[in-house]
């Protein structure tokens, strides 16, 4: 089952420490994460990051847009991007472990078949 833009809002607003997670967003606070969202969306849409319909989020998808999501809406609720711990134990910021995280899923397995090649 996808999840919705309200599920994302809700999810954005609880990393960012803005809600607790039975609350639901301001329409107004809605309205904002959502036109990031949209843009956000066309920008990893481009680079074949984002594969689902716009307003169908994921599951598999979901956590890593949300701290995406976050990263890119924190200064719009005067707050500070927050930072998590990445692969190597080094501090990274929330938008950029989602985008690894995002990497990750859609990132195809190798085969371990050859490619063709024609050679000029």
């Amino acid at each position: 089952m996808a999840r919705t833009t309200q599920d994302l809002s809700k999810k954005v607003m609880e990393l960012l420490g803005l809600s607790e997670a039975q609350e639901d967003p301001s329409a107004e606070d809605h309205g904002t994460i959502v036109a990031a969202y949209e843009s956000k969306f066309d920008e990893l849409f481009f680079r074949d990051l984002a594969y689902w319909p716009i307003d169908e989020i994921d599951n598999k998808a979901f956590l890593a847009m949300a701290r995406i999501m976050a990263a890119e809406v924190a200064s719009a609720f005067a707050r500070a991007i927050p930072m998590e711990f990445g692969e190597g134990g080094q501090p990274v910021d929330m938008g950029t472990k989602g985008l690894m995280d995002l990497r990750r899923i859609v990132a195809r397995e190798r085969s371990g078949l050859p490619t063709p090649g024609t050679f000029f």
